[in-house]
């Protein structure tokens, strides 16, 4: 019950801030909110703050621990093709199954297919997962991995905005977002963990912690590609086309035929 508290206590600090922002709106002019929409936010603030304390003691207990031992296990057999799929394929299919990231699909499923922007981003996070082992392996520093990826995700931003294929770009930004999230972070965080414990140097800490930054950085570029390829063009093109045939049909209105007057002359 102890830890439980702390949990909750945690994600109390957490989440009070933006419970107390929605209640000063509340009393000014600018948000008009009922009364029973206020009891429904609180009634929600308050399950919000045990669901999280729950879940984040579930994940020290299980979820951390068998990504820690997942990762040194794995670091153990000095194997490093073992090492890189299995990486691999576990930072796809967390991705694939986080929350936030099925939120997202299903919210621009109006502007790209949800099933390739999840598979996509998932195979982005598997990909540097990849990256941030080799970096652990090889005794690569951080901040020039970081500093490589980073300038060309903002050169390849800038070449999307500029031949006017930045419609998808806030999309790109978002789905690195969304991969920080309750499912991704521990499992990916704790692997990493027992990775740079057993391959590590002096710089484990580092090595434990660079996981992330090249995490969130992976799902831009599938989204890059997919905003850069011509297919993007067809597949708008044939979503959109017939939605706007069908509206022209449906809102045609023949022309009104004047009624015939009798009896009718002829020139």
């Amino acid at each position: 019950m102890k830890e439980l508290w702390e949990k909750i206590k945690e994600a109390l600090v957490s989440a009070l801030p933006v419970t107390l922002i929605v209640y000063i709106l509340a009393l000014t002019p600018l948000v008009n909110l009922s009364a029973v929409e206020l009891i429904t936010f609180s009634v929600g603030a308050v399950l919000l703050i045990f669901g999280i304390g729950l879940f984040n003691l579930g994940a020290d207990i299980a979820m951390t621990p068998m990504g820690v031992h997942m990762g040194s296990g794995l670091s153990k057999q000095k194997k490093l093709g073992l090492l890189l799929t299995v990486c691999f394929v576990m930072g796809m299919l967390i991705t694939v199954a986080e929350p936030d990231l099925q939120v997202l699909a299903k919210q621009v499923s109006a502007v790209m297919n949800g099933t390739v922007l999840i598979y996509a981003v998932g195979l982005g996070v598997g990909a540097f997962l990849v990256v941030s082992v080799l970096k652990i392996v090889f005794k690569v520093s951080l901040s020039h991995i970081l500093m490589l990826f980073y300038m060309l995700l903002f050169a390849l931003a800038l070449m999307l905005v500029v031949s006017g294929n930045g419609t998808l770009l806030p999309l790109a930004f978002d789905s690195g977002g969304v991969t920080t999230g309750p499912i991704t972070v521990p499992f990916i965080m704790a692997l990493g963990v027992g990775i740079a414990g057993v391959l590590g140097d002096r710089r484990s800490k580092e090595n434990s912690s660079a996981w992330w930054p090249c995490a969130a950085s992976a799902p831009f570029w599938p989204c890059w590609c997919w905003a850069s390829s011509p297919l993007r063009t067809c597949s708008t093109r044939c979503r959109i086309i017939p939605s706007a045939m069908i509206f022209s049909v449906r809102s045609y209105k023949p022309p009104a035929i004047p009624p015939r007057k009798w009896p009718l002359r002829w020139a």
